[in-house]
């Protein structure tokens, strides 16, 4: 009996080392798969849940974690994702909002199997890693500059800003190279940052510009002021944006009145407009929102017909390039009430590791920018970029079990 369960044990060792292996090698090869797969981070990620969890069983430490289920993040998402379900009730295309409830689902679970199951990337991941991010960008630095040759043989419809949404995941994901802080002594990963650097300020992305800016500012600025101040800096800075989104829309105009030839040169007056646009319509449909994905379907609700015929094609696009008009528009208050939660959770979780404090805190400022100026929010591809990057920032929670041989 004792030789069985040794045995059983054994397997269960092979089948964690084995599904670890395949975890760094999902994390460390995604980037380099990016500028070939735009839409490659959810799969990858799903894959990485999926062996994160056959580690975690492979080491028996799956009933201990049952726990993580009742965290107030846990908590959080899912009653985000509750009302958000709820929403869909009276959202305008009820198919369209439950695939993209759906697929938000999907990735907070196999964030949360990712968070609580995943190990601490060794060594040798880390310069795998600088160097995957390496290939990608000088793969777009390079087909940039011979006019996009590879960009039209892969894909058949190439973004409006080439690479946009390559650019943003990398942006995000170039924040887990600081895992050991800003260590000097490694100069891969300061190589794969400055290559990044050329390739997003060769390309056309505006938001992956602005986002790597502010991130790798805020993740100096955190490397030299204290933590208290670092903590309250975001959180005032979270309450000074949702107001302004949220309540006083029409300040956005003194934005392209102050600088108007940045407002010109690039979509700063555009963007504002349509986000002049969509508050309004966030506004008429409180206190309850207008349903998930409402904004991708403005002209099939009531409010379209109130409109001005010169406004209306302002309130046409897919979504509004901001998160928080996004989630006021489609979920009420009581959506953005649970928004801010888990942004304050995430402002929390960035000042919970002093060692991994810079990285986090120019991860979340990356984040904070692309969603409030660029991407939708039910975007399953930037999530889990998003998604990645913080597992691979976080230090795991399973408590780790060390089996012994029997003496039997």
């Amino acid at each position: 009996m004792s030789q069985s369960s040794s045995a059983l044990t054994s397997g269960y060792m092979t089948a964690s080392s084995f599904a670890l292996r395949l975890f760094y090698l999902f994390a460390v090869i995604l980037p380099v798969v990016l500028p070939f797969v735009r839409r490659a981070a959810p799969v990858f990620l799903i894959g990485a849940a999926l062996l994160a969890l056959l580690h975690g069983v492979g080491r028996q430490e799956w009933k201990i974690q049952l726990s993580a289920l009742s965290s107030t993040s846990a908590k959080l998402g899912f009653s985000f994702l509750l009302w958000a379900a709820i929403t869909c009730l009276w959202t305008p295309d009820p198919i369209r909002a439950w695939q993209a409830v759906s697929s938000g689902a999907l990735v907070f679970i196999s964030a949360l199997c990712v968070s609580v199951y995943g190990q601490e990337p060794n060594g040798r991941a880390r310069l795998y890693a600088s160097l995957s991010m390496s290939i990608a960008a000088l793969t777009i630095i390079v087909d940039l500059k011979t006019g996009g040759i590879l960009l039209h043989l892969i894909h058949s419809r190439p973004e409006p800003y080439r690479y946009n949404m390559v650019l943003v995941s990398l942006v995000v994901l170039s924040f887990a190279l600081f895992y050991d802080g800003l260590n000097l002594a490694q100069p891969v990963k300061y190589i794969a940052i400055a290559i990044l650097f050329g390739a997003v300020f060769i390309g056309e992305s505006e938001s992956a510009k602005l986002s790597m800016l502010v991130g790798y500012f805020v993740l100096l600025l955190a490397r030299f002021v204290p933590r208290q101040w670092s903590f309250w800096l975001f959180v005032m800075g979270s309450l000074c944006a949702w107001p302004i989104f949220l309540l006083k829309p029409d300040l956005l105009k003194v934005a392209s009145s102050i600088w108007p030839s940045l407002a010109e040169q690039g979509h700063a007056a555009e963007r504002i407009q349509i986000w002049l646009a969509y508050s309004k319509f966030a506004l008429a449909g409180l206190p309850w929102g207008w349903g998930v994905e409402s904004v991708s379907h403005v002209p099939m609700t009531s409010y379209y017909a109130t409109v001005p015929e010169l406004l209306k094609p302002d309130l046409e696009w897919l979504h509004p390039h901001n998160n928080i008009i996004q989630i006021l528009a489609e979920m009420g208050w009581f959506g953005c009430m649970l928004a801010f939660a888990g942004s304050f959770a995430l402002v929390v979780w960035a000042h919970s590791n002093e060692p991994l404090r810079p990285a986090r805190s120019g991860l979340v400022a990356a984040v904070v920018i692309v969603s409030l100026v660029s991407n939708g929010f039910w975007q399953a591809w930037w999530w889990s970029a998003v998604v990645v990057s913080i597992a691979l920032l976080s230090r795991p929670k399973c408590p780790r079990i060390v089996h012994e041989p029997s003496n039997l």
